[in-house]
């Protein structure tokens, strides 16, 4: 069955967009029409095309054990209420604020847009500055303020090994948040690993002794720095032929014909799991299996500036909506107290029972 009409998606899976009924924000502005991910009209990059959808839906069926398709902005506006949830991480992480601001469409001021990390511009300075380390990518940081109260927001800081500074005076990015930035109630959560490594040449020992310095910083301020998850590295589908990276098919292969070694994306698992949640305890998200699965969901030729298929980064709506699944599922898992719900929340229409999606899909063939 190809459920590829408007009525079977799920409202994490692009149903938002079509599916508020009321309390809704306009969906004539550019923010909404971001958020439309028609891959005909090309109104924002990396949107999955249709031929893809079919086993984005499968996956997200199969690792929720079909919950996914109830799964609500509510019930993750439930966690959030009052709070700042910060994303800091890599691409990777900035594809996820990117589905969070689809997802939470109807919880934010559209005519507001997205707003600084601080007011005091210093800071703000500061802060961008301090996630420019080893990099270019130049993304500041930035933050949707929730209605209601409450804030989600990104800082671009992609290498692990910057976001702690052992100079009190240049302070890393983690440290520059946690003193200047965050209340001690907000939730992190803090993803690397994809510049650490490559299918072609492994995992570099700086991911390790990262994860290590992040671990031992994050014991010493538990008290007043409780709320935080790392998110490990999704898999990374890119080919190598001869120890080389090779781009040259123009689409992803299943991860064991890729030409690399599986344990490359088993060791950046397990070497999170080891030293952040077995020594010092910090929960870990792990979206990897669904990602694992997903050599089909990445970002196709007509849907990146470069014009060619991207086997690193995940398409959207698909894996990185699947990761915000997991990242609530964890939350719910590590008791996450639910903060202030809106009195009078966005309406969504409801997800078609089996018995009407069946005889919507009778009715079409």
């Amino acid at each position: 069955m190809q459920r590829n009409s408007k009525e079977f998606d799920p409202l994490l899976l692009g149903g938002v967009y079509d599916r508020c009924e009321s309390g809704c924000q306009p969906r004539t502005d550019t923010w909404s029409d971001m958020c439309k991910a028609d891959p005909d009209e090309l109104s924002t990059i990396n949107v999955c095309e249709r031929s893809q959808r079919q086993s984005i839906l499968e996956v997200a069926d199969v690792v929720s054990s079909g919950a996914i398709s109830a799964f609500s902005p509510c019930e993750l506006h439930s966690f959030l209420g009052n709070r700042t949830l910060w994303l800091v991480g890599d691409s990777h992480t900035k594809n996820t604020f990117t589905a969070l601001r689809c997802f939470m469409l109807d919880f934010w001021d559209h005519s507001q847009g997205e707003c600084q990390a601080s007011s005091i511009a210093l800071l703000q300075q500061q802060l961008e500055k301090a996630a420019l380390r080893g990099h270019i990518y130049n993304t500041p940081p930035r933050c949707l303020h929730l209605i209601g109260g409450g804030r989600i927001c990104l800082v671009h800081s992609p290498m692990g090994t910057t976001l702690l500074n052992d100079d009190p005076y240049d302070p890393g990015t983690l440290q520059l948040l946690h003193s200047f930035f965050a209340a001690a109630h907000d939730i992190f959560y803090i993803s690397f690993g994809r510049w650490h490594s490559n299918n072609c040449d492994g995992v570099d020992a700086s991911y390790a002794d990262a994860l290590e310095a992040l671990g031992g910083y994050l014991q010493d301020q538990r008290p007043t720095f409780p709320n935080v998850f790392f998110a490990a590295p999704l898999h990374d589908h890119t080919s190598c032929t001869n120890g080389a990276f090779n781009d040259s098919l123009g689409y992803c292969l299943p991860a064991t014909e890729g030409g690399y070694p599986l344990e490359f994306g088993k060791t950046l698992q397990r070497a999170a799991r080891d030293i952040l949640t077995v020594k010092y305890g910090v929960p870990l998200i792990s979206s990897y299996q669904a990602s694992l699965m997903l050599h089909d969901g990445h970002v196709l030729p007509r849907q990146t500036i470069a014009g060619r298929v991207d086997c690193l980064h995940y398409c959207r709506p698909g894996m990185p909506e699947i990761e915000i699944w997991t990242m609530a599922q964890t939350f719910a898992a590590h008791n996450i107290s639910r903060g202030v719900m809106l009195p009078s929340p966005p309406v969504y229409s409801h997800w078609p029972s089996p018995a009407a999606t069946a005889a919507a899909a009778a009715t079409a063939m």
